[in-house]
């Protein structure tokens, strides 16, 4: 199993794009819409649980794990970006925003800092009111979800590795199925905690586990399965793109379609097949690079321009996703760049 994907990136970029799209509520031909552009995010959780999964599995074979380094390299990865998107918003939220709203933005700014924030939209909103176009950091709450389980899975796996090695996979079987049976529950009765909470995200991230588990244990698969699940998987994620609605139950049983899309393409997609050069191209794979900072730029930017009433325009939505582009790459290569090298910047 290859440390580095292309296809991974390139799957990122569409995750990235369609919430992107989402949020900017951009028509396309014929008034095509990505009414379901946001389960972007739920295509994050599955990467997220495969990628950090694997690199804990990997050093823990090989003895190297430790948490106190794992947090290090998460605190490089995530806090840099984060840091500078807080800051700015904080700047253009104190010029632009009425009081109101302005103490609204410092207690999400305040939570988002404790990765609680999603504790704090749930309590607060729903996620597809109209208002929260004004919310710069709203899209936060994805990253405290995750955080929050970067908490406890290494907990978990350390403790299982050594206690009860062979119950490990049965185990996240079992997490995964009360968390999705959960979330269905929740999101049936319309509760914004479903969508919000780890409890009912768990599961999203524990599909990406087991791919792990299954890629670890058994990585030959025939071409043709791999070229046909792979492009089944992103089938998948494409169709729950153009038709999953804001009413429908998720995250439930109908979001399996973009999770099991997902992890369809983790498991059989690699660099021998045809498909994965489809979804490794150069484009795809630059915006995958950049889409954490596409991610976490492009909520403040909407926000404040919906505030002076600036977005009202294809070719304005236009100008803002290139901008988008521009600033990310920027950001992606002087500031997220230079801090994962600890030559640059020490553990201190």
């Amino acid at each position: 199993m290859n440390y580095y994907r292309k296809d991974i990136d390139g799957l990122r970029a569409i995750a990235v794009y369609s919430v992107i799209f989402f949020h900017l509520k951009i028509d396309f031909l014929s008034g095509l819409k990505l009414n379901g552009g946001f389960i972007g995010v739920d295509v994050f959780f599955v990467i997220s649980g495969f990628l950090i999964s694997s690199i804990i599995l990997r050093e823990v074979e090989k003895k190297k794990f430790s948490i106190k380094n794992f947090y290090n390299r998460r605190a490089r990865r995530i806090l840099p970006i984060f840091i500078l998107v807080g800051f700015i918003s904080s700047t253009f939220s104190f010029y632009l925003f009425l009081p109101g709203d302005l103490l609204e933005f410092s207690n999400s700014l305040i939570s988002s800092i404790f990765f609680s924030s999603n504790f704090f939209f749930w309590q607060n909103t729903g996620y597809f009111f109209a208002e929260n176009q004004l919310k710069p950091l709203i899209h936060t709450w994805s990253l405290s979800v995750e955080e929050q389980f970067y908490i406890l899975f290494p907990i978990f796996i350390l403790i299982g590795l050594r206690y009860f090695k062979r119950l490990i996979t049965p185990l996240l079987l079992i997490l995964l199925i009360l968390s999705l049976v959960l979330a269905d529950i929740e999101s049936s009765d319309g509760s914004a905690g479903s969508f919000f909470l780890l409890p009912t995200r768990a599961w999203e991230l524990i599909a990406g586990i087991l791919c792990t588990i299954i890629l670890k244990n058994n990585d030959y698969f025939p071409r043709i399965i791999r070229e046909s699940l792979s492009l089944m998987g992103l089938t998948f994620i494409i169709l729950s793109i153009l038709f999953f609605e804001e009413e429908m139950s998720h995250p439930g049983f109908i979001t399996l379609f973009p999770v099991i899309g997902t992890m369809l393409i983790i498991i059989f997609s690699n660099e021998n097949i045809l498909f994965y050069k489809l979804l490794g191209n150069r484009f795809l794979v630059f915006n995958g690079l950049i889409s954490y900072s596409l991610y976490m730029w492009h909520q403040p930017i909407i926000s404040f321009l919906s505030y002076t009433g600036e977005i009202n325009s294809l070719l304005n939505k236009i100008y803002i996703i290139f901008f988008l582009i521009i600033i990310s790459f920027l950001s992606w290569k002087y500031i997220e760049v230079p801090a994962r090298n600890k030559t640059i910047i020490s553990n201190k």
